[in-house]
């Protein structure tokens, strides 16, 4: 039976759909002039209550509409393409998982959509589990696609106290998942002693989307695994260990999400490529090593624009952008902030290289640093946080990277400040692990200290064996070292600075083509240094010490 239900100025085929044939239909099967599609189907809708589960061995195996009457208990399976089940505000209290039955994963979740189903639109209400570690009771997952679902919708769906996750998909690799949608979801575990896995996780997904979810006390907000252009936006993740993770994910994009109060990191990519990050913010991420993002291993393409690390406390180490891993990166971050980034040992912005067998070494390569605002790094009085190593931007093991027209300022450590530092990272063979032939130009460095105001740092501070880089064109002001450098100055050319306010301005730069003296317009490359009175100075200097 084929009903064709439109209303005025509408096209037919717009309200053309099959009304099933079996089951309860809700009465009258009117459509109302002006009435939604929405509207349309619940009125024609078949109607699911306990009863109809027990009957039907708690599965919808017919296409059609589905609409719940009332609270259930257990699992509903969706065996069958094209079913749109409207929860009408009642819940699904899901099934609690027992690992003594005769076959224990059969019913795992309380919506179970079976492999290679398609279009299946679920909305419109609660599904609540179980999560009581202390007497084991536990409900596993939400709602489950199996692999191979195609053009599946969760909307406005509110999901709580599920062990495993709110959302997900089965791991059944190579078995794809696409076109799954999720929007207007609240996902949360109420149970502080066993946090949940994942609230949203799909792996093996590809053209999926997550829209203006919240999500709340899990062990990751969201997880995007073995994933392709997938989309995830306007999205609030609060109480989490991680917020957002992609693991091995493709041309994907991450739209104005907000992690709050995590527990580890903010956002985590793990060999990703091609994936962006715009209008992202990590806002108050507190643990041992805390990091606001954290992009690792053989990550490449990767661009964050426009997002905020903000608030970032560890015990031991605290990054607001870490970037970590080997050749081949190519990341870049523009108009980024990293401010309020507090431990013993703090960065604001931190790459560097590794080693993936212990026994060679790969830089970071390739990454851009652009336009960004890197400030209040290190030590927190108010929190009675004391910093022994804070540096804005940190290059370990670094090559071929540019950090231009970048803000930086408020370093305050104990030890060790610096505004920029090039080191060779921490391993065996030095020579493997030095940062060189990177460009650092137009950058502003301001307010590098060490403990206190009279106790200065380094705006820029240069390692020995970190070679062929090109310091050019940056401003230095209120530090105790313009340019500090370790290596020999003809290894690295140092050309266009200016430094102002300065104890020292140059230290270990004294070759003429270096420029440290009185300015010479007939010397263009030469640096330009200010007396602590603010007047460009008319003598040579002598070396700092």
């Amino acid at each position: 039976m084929t009903g064709k239900l439109f209303s005025e100025g509408e096209e037919i085929a717009d309200k053309l759909f099959t009304i099933p044939q079996t089951g309860n239909r809700l009465l009258p099967l009117i459509a109302a002039v002006g009435q939604s599609q929405d509207q349309i189907r619940a009125s024609i809708g078949i109607i699911v209550n306990q009863d109809f589960l027990d009957a039907n061995n708690s599965t919808i195996s017919n296409p059609g509409n589905y609409i719940l009457s009332e609270d259930v208990d257990g699992q509903i399976n969706i065996t069958t393409d094209n079913v749109w089940l409207d929860l009408n505000g009642y819940t699904i209290f899901g099934p609690i998982f027992d690992p003594g039955a005769a076959n224990p994963f059969a019913t795992v979740a309380a919506i179970d959509i079976a492999q290679y189903v398609a279009n299946v639109t679920i909305k419109n209400g609660y599904i609540e589990g179980t999560t009581d570690a202390s007497a084991n009771l536990l409900s596993i997952i939400g709602i489950l696609a199996n692999g191979n679902c195609n053009f599946i919708k969760i909307e406005n769906v509110n999901i709580k106290n599920f062990q495993a996750g709110g959302i997900g998909t089965n791991l059944v690799s190579p078995i794809v998942v696409e076109a799954f949608s999720i929007r207007d979801c609240i996902i949360k575990n109420e149970n502080d002693v066993a946090p949940g896995n994942n609230g949203i996780g799909l792996n093996v997904c590809k053209a999926c989307s997550i829209e203006n979810c919240i999500i709340q006390n899990y062990e990751t907000g969201i997880r995007l695994g073995s994933s392709e252009s997938c989309n995830t936006k306007n999205c609030i993740i609060e109480n989490c260990n991680t917020g957002v993770s992609s693991i091995q994910t493709l041309k994907s994009t991450f739209e104005n999400i907000q992690v709050q109060n995590a527990l580890d990191k903010g956002f985590e990519s793990l060999d990703c490529q091609e994936c962006c990050f715009y209008s992202c913010k990590a806002l108050g991420v507190n643990g041992e090593n805390a990091l606001g993002f954290a992009d690792t291993n053989q990550s490449s393409n990767n661009t964050y624009k426009g997002c905020v690390a903000k608030s970032i406390t560890g015990s031991a180490t605290a990054i607001g952008f870490g970037i970590f891993g080997f050749d081949k990166r190519d990341i870049n971050l523009i108009n980024c902030i990293a401010s309020e980034i507090y431990a013993p040992e703090a960065d604001g912005i931190k790459l560097e290289g590794a080693s993936e067998d212990k026994i060679t070494f790969t830089r970071a390569k390739g990454v851009k640093i652009v336009d960004c605002i890197v400030k209040s790094i290190g030590s927190n009085e108010e929190d009675a946080i004391v910093a022994i190593t804070a540096r804005g931007i940190l290059l370990s093991g670094a090559t071929q990277c540019a950090l231009e027209n970048n803000n930086i300022g408020i370093i305050d450590a104990t030890t060790n400040a610096h505004g920029i530092k090039l080191e060779v990272a921490g391993f065996t063979s030095p020579l493997d692990a030095t940062s060189n032939s990177n460009i650092i130009k137009y950058n502003n460095i301001y307010e590098v200290f060490k403990d206190d105001p009279s106790l200065f740092g380094n705006g820029i501070f240069i390692e020995e064996n970190c070679v062929e880089n090109r310091i050019e064109l940056n401003q230095i002001t209120n530090t105790g070292t313009g340019i500090n450098t370790q290596e020999d100055e003809s290894n690295n050319l140092i050309v266009k600075n200016s430094s102002y306010n300065n104890p020292c301005n140059f230290n270990n730069i004294t070759n003429k083509y270096n420029g440290r003296g009185t300015f010479d317009p007939q010397k263009p490359n030469d640096n330009i240094y200010f007396d602590l009175n603010g007047g460009m100075a008319t003598t040579e200097p002598t070396t700092c010490t």
